[in-house]
């Protein structure tokens, strides 16, 4: 950033989290920027001397590579906990099927068996999951672990009927980093909304050198006040955490900028219901 001596904050150009940080220094408090495609840690103390204001001191750090790395294990994280669930889900149908044998029960245990055998930890996580349809493996399991947290907490996601992806996608670091901002976003929708069945459905579509991703779910709707500057630094739907490091606000202008860095954009095609109308 270069700009000439007596440049107004306004007309440097930065995003306006940078501009806020600058503003009102607060003692050196570290706070997360997205500027374009890179996440900056940026803090403002200001400087003094005898009782003078000299100016206001900026640091800025990048974080890109250590976020790049932490969006990497929080997926091995989800996705290691959707295995231990499905261990232990697992676990639990042998002890019906051991129960079933030891009890002389041998036609039960059969189907019970068969069931076991037909469901698969796919089908049973990704209802109607068509592995045709989705031939990249690192976003099936990708799903599948983001479907067994959803299911935690009550929250089914399933897979729009167009999906259609028959090649593996160049970046998975960066459609992931997208696609789970969005899905997350969404799951925490449907799980704060007044309607049932709390539902999130995700729709990928591959044509060519692009890959569309359509998310939609069953909460209450984005509020108008919100449709604006719903991809801005900072804005959040959610309650401020003000023991977090970077606060709120920063996964969607995020995978905002990640999608623009590959040629792609993120909007919100549609809000949903009015944020006041009745529960369905």
């Amino acid at each position: 950033m270069t700009a000439a001596a007596g440049t107004s904050v306004a007309e440097l150009g930065r995003t306006p989290r940078v501009r806020s940080v600058l503003r009102t220094p607060a003692a050196g408090r570290a706070v997360m920027a997205v500027v374009q495609e890179r996440v900056l840690v940026v803090s403002a103390r200001t400087v003094r001397r005898e009782g003078r204001r000299l100016g206001t001191l900026l640091t800025v750090r990048d974080r890109t590579a250590v976020e790049s790395l932490t969006r990497q294990l929080d997926a091995v994280r989800t996705m290691s906990g959707a295995l231990r669930a499905q261990r232990q889900e697992f676990a639990n149908r042998l002890h019906v099927l051991f129960g079933l044998l030891r009890s002389g029960q041998p036609a039960e245990a059969t189907g019970c068996l068969q069931a076991l055998l037909g469901a698969g930890p796919l089908g049973e996580i990704l209802p109607d999951f068509d592995a045709e349809a989705l031939r990249d493996s690192s976003l099936r399991a990708f799903l599948s672990a983001k479907a067994a947290a959803a299911r935690e907490r009550g929250v089914t996601l399933v897979l729009g009927g167009g999906t259609w992806v028959r090649r593996t996608v160049a970046s998975p670091v960066d459609v992931t980093t997208v696609l789970g901002n969005l899905v997350d976003n969404a799951v925490d929708a449907a799980w704060s909304g007044r309607r049932t069945p709390r539902r999130v459905e995700v729709e990928l579509i591959g044509a060519g050198d692009e890959l569309l991703i359509t998310v939609a779910d069953s909460g209450d709707g984005v509020a108008p006040a919100r449709l604006t500057d719903l991809f801005d630094e900072g804005v959040s739907t959610k309650e401020a955490d003000s023991d977090a490091l970077v606060g709120r606000g920063v996964g969607l202008p995020l995978a905002r900028q990640v999608a623009r860095a590959r040629g792609g954009d993120l909007r919100l095609t549609e809000p949903g219901a009015p944020h006041d109308s009745p529960a369905c």
